[in-house]
């Protein structure tokens, strides 16, 4: 009889090489399920607690700690190891007393870092598509999954950035892709860097829309919009490093 569907397991030797984990020690690792982020963009909650935070020593172990409903994403309660977790996700454990912020390192790989009570109250989120929703209205839809209502006089564009607070998802602020405004590359050849907007550059019908980043250190240079991440204004709006 014929298989249906993808398979649901997956080797250590064949994951993503942005989840940083030992290879060949073992056979098999945890394949992230479909949900608010793609299997490119994410990795598997039960490898967070288990390989990058080490709060678990097998998968045994993982799946206690989520049964005992201690674990949050964005705020909202997780029991499931395959949950797939991407940049900026908030992961929170309560018995520890610890909150921490799913991030990129220089080499593209996931990592993460232990933040303060307050940052853990919000998130940031990049919108990634828009459409007219109503006659006054319009959709937005981020990299997470997430869909908002705004009103069609607000000036929100695909490529901006949106700061919520989670786990109400009310709008706090609105982080425009524009000039003089903080930038994160979150792909491409130079992942991980932390530039100023200097100029942006529109698209045409061969290419899509640049953008011209001067880092706080060396020379600048130029990538594709959707490279970039929007994380504030003058400053950065979470931690980073």
């Amino acid at each position: 009889m014929a298989r249906h569907g993808n398979s649901k397991a997956q080797k250590r030797i064949s994951m993503n090489k942005a989840i940083h984990i030992h290879r060949k020690e073992q056979t098999w690792g945890i394949k992230a399920s479909p949900g608010p982020h793609t299997g490119k963009t994410s990795v598997a909650l039960g490898i967070v607690l288990r390989d990058i935070l080490k709060v678990a020593g097998n998968m045994r172990e993982v799946k206690i700690i989520l049964n005992n409903r201690v674990v949050s994403v964005d705020g909202v309660i997780r029991t499931e190891t395959k949950l797939p977790v991407g940049l900026f996700d908030v992961v929170a454990l309560s018995d520890l007393k610890k909150q921490f912020r799913v991030l990129l390192d220089e080499k593209g790989r996931f990592a993460v870092k232990e933040i303060p009570v307050k940052s853990a109250g919000f998130k940031l989120v990049k919108v990634t598509g828009k459409k007219a929703f109503g006659k006054k209205n319009v959709q937005l839809t981020t990299n997470d999954g997430r869909i908002f209502a705004f009103d069609a006089k607000e000036k929100v564009s695909i490529g901006d950035t949106l700061k919520i607070g989670i786990p109400s998802q009310k709008i706090l602020e609105v982080l425009a892709f524009e000039k003089g405004n903080t930038g994160f590359v979150c792909s491409g050849k130079r992942i991980g860097s932390i530039a100023e907007i200097e100029n942006v550059l529109a698209g045409t019908m061969k290419r899509g829309k640049l953008a011209m980043l001067k880092p706080r250190e060396g020379e600048e240079f130029q990538t594709v919009a959707e490279n970039v991440f929007i994380v504030g204004k003058k400053g950065i709006e979470i931690e980073l490093q």
